[in-house]
């Protein structure tokens, strides 16, 4: 019993590296879309292809709806997730990856190989920014109730 749950605690810790390093390598999806992207193959989401994992972020759109190439800019139909942590999660235009522009606040659009620009996490900044001018337009609404109801 004593081996089994020490076997079992090992195959649940490369499982965690696995799907750490298949993040890592699959950039540019939300967190509850990488599943399928950690499998040995790939289906496309539009159901146009099933294909090896290891032609996925390969610089050739080969879904019809541009799913196997979330992290680069070769599908026309192609999506960018931002997770922009402190601030908002954003979806850009596939095309706007590895540009040399810095579309998320994070960063990630410009960590590919082609990308790497320097890009600064700026996220936290921006959301407490966005944040301080949300309350400030709270109170002022709160100002105009208040005015409104004397």
């Amino acid at each position: 019993e004593g081996r089994g749950a020490g076997a079992m605690a090992t195959a649940l810790g490369v499982l965690v590296l696995a799907l750490a390093s298949a993040q890592a390598a699959v950039r540019g999806l939300p967190q509850e879309q990488l599943e399928a992207y950690v499998q040995s193959t790939f289906r496309c989401r539009d159901g146009s292809a099933e294909l090896p994992a290891h032609r996925l972020n390969d610089e050739y759109c080969d879904c019809a709806d541009g799913s196997d190439e979330p992290g680069t800019s070769a599908c026309a139909l192609g999506q960018f997730y931002c997770a922009n942590v402190g601030y908002k999660p954003t979806v850009l235009p596939s095309s706007r990856v590895d540009d040399g522009i810095c579309d998320c606040c994070d960063g990630s659009d410009e960590a590919g190989e082609r990308g790497a620009h320097g890009c600064v996490d700026e996220c936290a900044q921006v959301g407490a920014e966005y944040r301080r001018v949300a309350a400030e337009r709270a109170a002022a609404f709160e100002r105009g109730l208040a005015r409104a109801r004397e």
